[in-house]
């Protein structure tokens, strides 16, 4: 008897966390390595640099040849999700930036990119997705933001509705219904999947939530974003 009642309450503990939900947890990718990144052995073009930023351990890369390949979707299989990237871009890099990329294996149509524009000594965000059909592109030349800073970026989508952020600060959203999530595939960091539009400038970390949060559970707003960043080399 006593442990048909120890059992009924594990079962009624764990169908109740289940039916009402346990929050889920980030997958974070930290840039303080060139070999692996989280867990995922890296593939390298060019030449990208470890540094240190203002006590921010990153990967940085020159805008002409340097990227990354991790062969792993982080997007995978999500519906709902919150993705955040702490960023450093540098002047005197092309129009085009991009500098996250994940993409489906199979089919190329599917993926989802965060691409910075750089003129005129600012950058705004461009934030792209797209599930066969159906894309949605995220972009205001309106809202600039300062190069050689640390900047927060951030997209969260719940199944209808993409947003993105920057510092925090949403930048715009749209109505969007993309139906199967991303399947198997790769992830690049600093370039195209196809190598081109090269990103110049730092990334620290990236972090996946597989759930919607609002910019006040966002990781690592800067406050006050440091201009003249200070480099200095890990190796």
């Amino acid at each position: 008897m006593i442990r048909y009642y120890r059992i009924s309450v594990l079962l009624t503990l764990w169908v109740s966390s289940t039916a009402f939900g346990v929050a889920a947890d980030p997958i974070v990718w930290d840039m303080d390595s060139l070999t692996t990144i989280g867990g995922h052995q890296v593939w390298i073009f060019g030449n990208p640099q470890l540094v240190t930023i203002d006590s921010h351990q990153a990967i940085q890369f020159d805008g002409v040849d340097d990227g990354l390949y991790v062969p792993a979707n982080l997007l995978e299989g999500v519906t709902t999700f919150t993705l955040e990237i702490l960023v450093h871009p540098d002047d005197g890099g092309a129009f085009e930036q991009r500098y996250f990329h994940a993409q489906d294996t199979a089919d190329s149509n599917n993926r989802m990119l965060f691409e910075l524009r750089s003129e005129g000594g600012t950058w705004y965000q461009d934030t792209f997705v797209k599930r066969g059909t159906v894309s949605l592109a995220l972009i205001d030349d309106q809202k600039r933001h300062s190069h050689d800073a640390w900047h927060h970026v951030a997209a969260t989508y719940d199944g209808a509705t993409l947003k993105h952020y920057v510092d925090g600060t949403l930048q715009q959203e749209g109505g969007v219904v993309l139906g199967t999530p991303l399947a198997e595939g790769q992830t690049s960091l600093g370039v195209r999947q196809n190598l081109v539009s090269w990103y110049k400038g730092a990334i620290a970390w990236v972090r996946m939530t597989p759930e919607l949060l609002g910019p006040e559970e966002f990781t690592g707003v800067p406050t006050e974003p440091v201009q003249a960043a200070r480099f200095s080399a890990l190796y």
